[in-house]
């Protein structure tokens, strides 16, 4: 399965917009955008084995100064263009027969210890991620296309602390991508961790929970039994 990005130099076909080398800097913003970009990816190289919604754009701001602007500026990056971007690569990769797609969350978003109040805008677009991620992966199952996701951290633009010297690199990142791409992953709904050279999966399970039949339980029960319902 091929793993050549859209901007590597490497190319076996000709295209109207880029140029050997070229990087695709279309907005994502709305329909048209990521279609256009798909058909980039087809004319560049002739078909399209892995889409990577990756996109992402931050603001920290608390939930009380949140402006209709900036949360739009955040969702409409981190839901409406990934979403569109799978809806454009589905019927060539269902064709295919064969394809990978890598969706990006964050425990920024995942998990409680993780959270910071500036960036509830930013979680919000994270967990969709998510639910994208479960959705595709059952209507790819079928056509051998494959849906995960990572969560990664490295010492980006987006990082406000400062990293010491050889952490958090992003090539300490790069390899999840590349295994999620690969024809070695043959399963979906993974969730993999990467950061400073650690990898680890995230997981949620269920408890056991407690049946309490056809009666209506009451919320003084749900609190008797809560440690039953939760497992622990």
């Amino acid at each position: 399965m091929p793993t050549h990005p859209l901007h590597q130099s490497r190319t076996r076909h000709s295209s109207p917009w880029l140029k050997p080398g070229d990087s695709y800097l279309g907005l994502v913003e709305s329909r048209d955008g990521c279609q256009r970009l798909i058909e980039v990816a087809l004319s560049q190289f002739g078909r399209l084995d892995i889409l990577i919604n990756n996109a992402g754009w931050i603001t920290f701001t608390p939930l009380e100064n949140m402006t209709p602007a900036l949360l739009e500026r955040v969702i409409n990056i981190q839901i409406p263009a990934p979403f569109w971007l799978s809806q454009a690569a589905f019927p060539v990769m269902q064709r295919q027969q064969c394809g990978r797609v890598i969706c990006t969350t964050s425990g920024r978003a995942m998990f409680l210890e993780d959270a910071l109040p500036e960036l509830t805008g930013y979680a919000l677009g994270k967990m969709a991620q998510l639910g994208l991620m479960n959705a595709l992966a059952v209507a790819g199952e079928a056509d051998g296309i494959r849906v995960n996701a990572i969560s990664p951290v490295a010492a980006t633009r987006m990082l406000r602390s400062a990293a010491a010297p050889q952490e958090l690199r992003p090539e300490q990142v790069a390899p999840s991508v590349t295994f999620h791409s690969s024809s070695q992953c043959v399963f979906s709904d993974v969730i993999l961790q990467a950061s400073n050279g650690h990898f680890s999966v995230a997981q949620w399970k269920r408890s056991t929970g407690i049946d309490f039949g056809e009666a209506i339980a009451t919320p003084e029960a749900i609190a008797d039994q809560w440690s039953t319902i939760t497992g622990a």
